[in-house]
């Protein structure tokens, strides 16, 4: 599959199966993040893969899927949890914060991952303190950013053009697929 063509197919999924992701898809997203762009090359992210089924149990409760959908109905259970989670961590000797930095690794892992039918969602919705503990992170030396749970899909979902009558929150179509409503083309994009 070509970039342009992942990218059309890249939506967050939130349910996944237990079907493990093989070590050297998730050491090839790490590096996908290693080697993204960051401001004046400072680099001062780290990243943190979790594939102990026994970690992911623990940090699952410390997570917020899908706000704004209902009674939690696009939500996974424990069962439809992640088989990876990755997080991104700011390097405080390097600099407090960067999110800029932080959006290019996260949709190079995304991106890599989609690409070899790995399904993501990135979270910021999370507590991040309980997290840190649970990773033994000394958060005196690194700042959790994000996390990006990963996992083969075990939903569907699809962009479609937005309603504006309706706004921006995703939805279940007739046929249970989620519909993640964007913004027209010509209402976002312009040519100078």
């Amino acid at each position: 599959m070509d970039t342009y063509d992942t990218i059309l197919k890249r939506r967050s999924i939130r349910k996944f199966t237990k079907k493990p992701i093989p070590r050297p898809l998730i050491d090839k997203m790490l590096n996908a993040a290693r080697l993204s762009p960051t401001g004046m090359n400072m680099q001062p992210l780290k990243f943190y893969a979790i594939i102990d089924s026994n970690l992911l149990d623990k940090i699952f409760p410390y997570t917020k899927y899908a706000g704004y959908m209902p009674n939690g109905e696009c939500s996974p259970s424990i069962e439809e949890g992640p088989t990876a989670i990755v997080l991104i961590l700011n390097d405080l000797s390097i600099r407090k914060s960067d999110d800029t930095a932080a959006g290019a690794a996260a949709m190079s892992m995304i991106l890599t991952a989609q690409n070899e039918g790995v399904s993501s969602c990135w979270m910021m919705a999370i507590d991040k303190n309980n997290i840190c503990n649970i990773c033994d992170i000394d958060q005196k030396k690194l700042s959790l950013h994000s996390l990006i749970s990963f996992g083969y899909p075990a939903m569907t979902s699809r962009a479609e053009p937005m309603n504006y009558n309706m706004g921006v929150k995703y939805y279940f179509d007739e046929e249970g697929t989620l519909c993640v409503p964007k913004r027209h083309f010509e209402d976002v994009c312009k040519i100078i």
